[in-house]
């Protein structure tokens, strides 16, 4: 089976070059590299047209102006020629046998999309901090259908957004059911396009696995900025295009998906106000925050809510610790 890979890449040039390496080392190689140089202001069309000299599978593409990350990975997706298109972030890695392994699980499966647990990487700390979801008991894969899609991609309230997970489509899939990335939102574009996908009737796998190294805007480890990431962080957009959801038929007409909807706006908006906090914070002081706490019930009671979750893990961490230092000691 052919892969093509999609690589997005925006002033990329300190970083893009690491995720072409990944990529090469791939167990099962890729028919064709194709990175979409959207408009970089920077040497990231050097660096990929010094690497395609010496890889005749690397392709490039210059986009006359900045379609967004949406754009470009649809001018890829025009491009491609493999059987299956698989898609890589320029700041982000595969593990050598990421594509061996999904199209493997895809053919076994009969599936449209595959796509495999995350590697969260800390890029400061140079440590994986974490995956992205917990390993499911006795499963080695599951499918992911529309309700669980959206009961995962709640924002913070749900253990890893599934919109995050990075996918391999079968190219017949996309072009056949006119499946393309959203153009007019560069944040949170994703699950807009996997929506799409599963109420076209596609089918969609997940494994356990993970492969894909998913560089963090901020190290959860290090709390400091990677650096890499160039997506503008925009909850506002992502909840106005999640409520314009609710217009379309499929959802309307499902009690159950126009609740799921609705639960991942009301999530979007905790995390549009929580970010606005932050900085309000980091600008004003403690006491800004607090006076804006007391003139809106709503925020106050989400703040307490997310510290008491915030004590709640860090006392749980710290009974795990303090049980596993026993060892196999007997109580006393």
């Amino acid at each position: 089976m052919s892969v093509s890979v999609v690589v997005p890449a925006y002033n990329a040039q300190d970083f893009i070059q690491v995720a072409i390496a990944s990529l090469q080392a791939q167990t099962l190689p890729p028919l064709e590299i194709i990175v979409v140089n959207d408009a970089s202001t920077d040497d990231t069309a050097k660096v990929v047209e010094s690497a395609a000299k010496k890889d005749s599978r690397i392709k490039l593409i210059n986009l006359a102006s900045n379609m967004g990350p949406g754009g470009a990975r649809n001018a890829g997706i025009e491009e491609a020629r493999g059987q299956w298109i698989a898609l890589l972030d320029a700041d982000d890695r595969f593990a050598p046998e990421r594509l061996e392994r999904l199209v493997q699980l895809g053919e076994e499966t009969k599936a449209d999309i595959v796509t495999d647990n995350l590697l969260i990487y800390d890029a400061v700390a140079q440590k994986i901090a974490r995956q992205g979801f917990r390993r499911r008991d006795n499963e080695s894969h599951f499918e992911v259908t529309l309700d669980s899609f959206l009961y995962n991609a709640a924002g913070e309230s749900t253990e890893c957004d599934f919109g995050l997970l990075m996918p391999i489509f079968r190219r017949d899939t996309l072009i056949e059911r006119g499946l393309r990335y959203p153009v007019n939102l560069r944040h949170g574009e994703d699950f807009h396009l996997m929506l799409d996908a599963l109420l076209a009737g596609s089918t969609w796998v997940c494994t356990s696995d993970a492969y894909y190294l998913y560089t963090e805007r901020t190290g959860s480890i290090s709390k400091q900025s990677s650096g890499m990431s160039r997506t503008k962080v925009n909850y506002a957009a992502m909840k106005a295009a999640t409520d314009q959801l609710l217009s379309r038929p499929a959802i309307s007409s499902n009690a159950r998906l126009r609740e799921l909807v609705a639960r991942r706006s009301r999530g979007l908006r905790w995390l549009d106000a929580k970010a606005k906090l932050v900085a309000k914070m980091r600008s004003e002081g403690t006491a800004s925050v607090l006076k804006t706490c007391a003139g809106d019930p709503w925020i106050a009671w989400n703040v307490g809510r997310f510290l008491i979750r915030r004590i709640s893990r860090k006392v749980n961490a710290l009974g795990h610790a303090t049980f596993s230092s026993r060892g196999s000691r007997p109580l006393r």
